[in-house]
């Protein structure tokens, strides 16, 4: 049996690799910047935050040590906090809003009186007042500002009604009602205003573990369940968008997922957007100037994280934007006019209220110009594209048993060695075709990270010794390249993106067959269209319109031969309602039967506007028309699920095992064994 520090240093062992796995897993675009607020005392639980018209950021949050509510004004490094209301124990369950009179609105919680109190100011002068007393109620608030210049607020009340309540009003006339009670409802209460006057309120329902949703204004209102499979509906926020639907996060603690639906009245999508580990708890909605859903919220479990995902219709990234001790919790997010997103949150382990700052970093452009430069032994080969990485592949060999590394440096002028930017890696077969100690050598790359090198021309020096530095026992090549660095400044302007009216071809490859949204098809694009052939193209299509798929050729330069490229897999996507799931090879809700997809004759503007509910088909928006392609079958639609004949079917249990020679399966079982009876004596020989 291992002794337990053989079974620690195992474990430990494994923890790093996994670790070294996830951080393979970057999101190079989106740069974060975290810290803390306010950390003397208990602070940073119930944050709520906003961008205020004066362009600061405005953050209310509860102080758990002396029960107050607590306001921080600032930006960047520049903040001034306050405690604005210290009647009793109040200031959890926090929403803040900012009025058309640059006032700002803090609904929150007294605990002491369980009642629903209302602050209203700015910078030192505040008033403060108690809304609703008449029982047990005023958790799980938000608020918002109508277009009838009105405060409204929804919140909680609780034990023995459990019920969603209301408020409307100004100053100190307000008048409340109960809008749902059916059932034990009114958990996490989100609020938003709609343009149509309509006040619209997303709620968890406790009996039936559902996601619910009300609508209405005044005394007259609807509600309705949206999602009632699993157990979701935790942690609701709610939104209004540019494209007039809801958008609502959720957190389904029935898979530890976040949840998204997008809809209006009755008509609702739902998808899961992130479920890599228990994720999607303390969820924050806000819509950026990109048009784009961002989302902030917690990874819990092993760790506790803060988490953030961005995207539109069923293409989603996800990232982790600060993960030091115990943080995510109770996240707060929103939009900054100039592109930037901000996060507020509760750093567990130091009762500290955080704030992250992110802006989209768009990946230089490196142009690459060989100057009089020379490599001793073999070839240099540089390249880029738009991604932030510049590779850079070489040829490399030793006298055998001689390990190689690698160094790389840049400076101002031709040779300097001036910055290094990596010194003595080791030509393993991590970054080269083989382990470089053979005289036979090997090809090797690595990639240079340049998203944050200033703009200039850089000189690169590159070298590979065996250890010693010296001209007798060393390999080296000193390279005349040349790279010129041209990056916009980090922190404003949004991504470019395929759908927003500009056809970006020299940077993002976007032509007519990658980006129909933005770009016609022009010969010269360097993309041979079904619009084009050789005849009327031959700039674009030589070699490309013989029917046959060759060298160089791909979906991306020559549809025509290589057919249409597919999509991102979408994400999960499930209806909200419908028939029971099916079984085993049985078409899914939202699929048809049969092998074509008919055009439907709908307008759009952009390509979200021709979603049809059917993952096994590929929806673009060409000039103003939705055109409908399916995709391959096989392809996937979802966990466990594939694409047949245009139908999204549940995938066998049983694996598919591909043919395998015979040679080939004596060396991968002889393979096997020698690995297992390596680790076998291993591990006997530290008993």
């Amino acid at each position: 049996m291992l002794e337990t520090s053989s079974r620690n240093y195992l474990l430990i062992l494994i923890l790093a690799l996994f670790l070294i796995l996830q951080s393979t897993i970057a999101f190079a675009e989106w740069q974060w910047t975290c810290q803390a607020l306010e950390s003397t005392s208990e602070f940073g639980e119930y944050s709520s935050l906003l961008e205020g018209a004066d362009a600061n950021m405005h953050i209310a949050h509860y102080d758990a040590t002396a029960d107050n509510l607590r306001y921080c004004e600032g930006t960047a490094e520049d903040w001034t906090c306050q405690a604005i209301d210290s009647t009793g124990d109040v200031g959890q369950w926090i929403s803040i809003t900012e009025g058309a009179d640059t006032n700002m609105h803090i609904s929150h919680y007294d605990s002491t009186n369980t009642a629903l109190r209302y602050c209203e100011g700015k910078a030192a002068d505040w008033t403060c007042q108690t809304i609703d007393n008449t029982g047990n109620l005023g958790s799980n608030t938000s608020n918002v500002e109508g277009a009838d210049g009105n405060i409204h607020i929804s919140y909680f009340d609780s034990t023995p009604n459990f019920d969603l309540r209301y408020c409307e009003g100004a100053g100190e006339e307000w008048t409340c009602q109960t809008i749902d009670s059916t059932n034990q409802v009114g958990w996490q209460t989100s609020i938003a205003a709609g343009v149509d006057g309509n006040i619209h309120i997303s709620h968890h329902e406790n009996t039936n573990d559902d996601l619910r949703y009300c609508e209405g204004a005044g005394a007259e209102w609807t509600c309705q369940t949206i999602e009632s499979i699993s157990d979701r509906g935790w942690y609701t926020s709610i939104i209004e968008g540019s494209d007039n639907d809801l958008h609502i996060s959720h957190y389904d603690a029935g898979i530890s997922a976040l949840r998204y639906c997008k809809g209006k009245n009755t008509e609702w999508t739902c998808r899961t957007i992130d479920n890599t580990g228990t994720v999607g708890s303390f969820t924050s909605i806000t819509e950026g100037v990109d048009a784009n859903i961002h989302f902030s919220y917690q990874l819990t479990g092993i760790s506790y994280d803060l988490r953030y995902c961005e995207g539109a219709g069923t293409e989603w990234t996800c990232q982790t934007v600060e993960s030091a001790n115990l943080v995510g919790e109770r996240t707060s997010i929103a939009a900054g006019a100039d592109g930037n997103l901000h996060i507020s949150h509760y750093d567990i382990t130091s009762d500290d209220l955080r704030y992250c700052e992110g802006w989209f970093n768009t990946p230089p452009v490196a142009n690459i110009t060989t100057v009089d430069g020379f490599s001793d032994r073999g070839s240099l080969l540089f390249s880029y594209v738009d991604d932030g990485n510049l590779t850079v592949r070489f040829y490399a060999y030793g006298a055998e048993g001689n390990d190689l590394n690698f160094n790389m440096w840049y400076g101002v002028a031709q040779s300097a060695k001036t910055t290094a930017i990596v010194e003595d890696l080791n030509l393993s077969s991590a970054i080269c075709d083989s382990d470089t100690n053979s005289v036979l050598g090997t090809y090797c790359e690595w990639d240079w990270d340049i998203l944050d090198l200033a703009d200039g021309n850089y000189f690169i020096t590159i070298e590979v010794n065996n250890g010693t530095f010296s001209d007798t026992n060393s390999t080296e090549y000193v390279d005349g390249i040349q790279i010129h660095i041209a990056s916009p400044a980090p922190g404003v302007g949004t991504p470019a993106s395929c759908g927003d009216d500009s056809c970006d071809f020299a940077s993002r490859n976007e032509t007519a067959v990658t980006c129909p949204a933005d770009c016609s098809a022009v010969c010269g694009d360097s993309a041979c269209t079904h619009t084009e052939s050789p005849e009327t193209c031959a700039l674009d299509c030589i070699g490309c319109g013989d029917g046959k798929c060759g060298t160089g050729e791909d979906c991306s330069n020559c549809e025509n031969d290589c057919g249409v490229c597919e999509t991102q897999e979408p994400p999960i996507e499930e209806p909200v309602e419908g028939p029971v799931e099916p079984g085993i090879g049985e078409p899914l809700n939202g699929s048809s039967n049969g092998s074509s997809v008919q055009e439907q004759p709908i307008e759009c503007i952009v390509d979200s506007d021709c979603a049809n509910n059917n993952p096994c088909t590929i929806k673009t928006c060409v000039g103003t028309t939705c055109h409908t392609v399916p995709k391959a079958n096989g392809s996937s639609c979802g966990f466990a699920r594939e694409c047949v004949n245009v139908v999204c079917t549940q995938m066998s249990i049983i694996p598919t095992i591909p043919e395998v020679d015979t040679t080939t399966q004596i060396a991968v079982i002889a393979a096997a064994a020698l690995i297992i009876g390596t680790a076998y004596i291993y591990l006997h020989s530290i008993v």
